[in-house]
């Protein structure tokens, strides 16, 4: 956005500026969610802003609970001895068998070890 500014100041846009700026985020993003969104809803420029902005970050957070989920799903299965299978339920760790194994599961978001993603 600030570089789409930074060219409408040479050019006399006068009152639509920020809805060519608008529409040129709308044309030139390579996320399809922002897109539809923005095509759905017809924002103003500080409204898309705050679209694109949440879908990002919402992207972000999901693609890191993916990564934590794998990274604690291999790390159970790597500590059993191939012969019995440990379920644990996510979002309780007080099911995970052993003092141990509880103490080092924390939550994503605050650290905490009495619970995974429930704050």
């Amino acid at each position: 956005m600030a570089v789409l500014r930074g060219l409408s100041r040479l050019c006399e846009f006068g009152n639509l500026k920020d809805s060519l700026i608008r529409d040129q985020i709308v044309r030139c993003t390579n996320n399809h969610r922002i897109q539809e969104k923005l095509l759905i809803r017809n924002p103003n420029l500080q409204e898309a802003m705050e679209i694109a902005k949440g879908i990002e970050l919402t992207d972000l957070c999901m693609k890191e609970m993916r990564t934590s989920d794998r990274d604690l799903v291999s790390e159970v299965k790597s500590e059993g001895s191939g012969e019995e299978v440990m379920k644990t339920n996510l979002s309780t760790p007080s099911r995970i068998q052993g003092k141990q194994e509880r103490n080092r599961l924390k939550c994503f978001r605050c650290g905490s070890s009495n619970h995974l993603a429930k704050c």
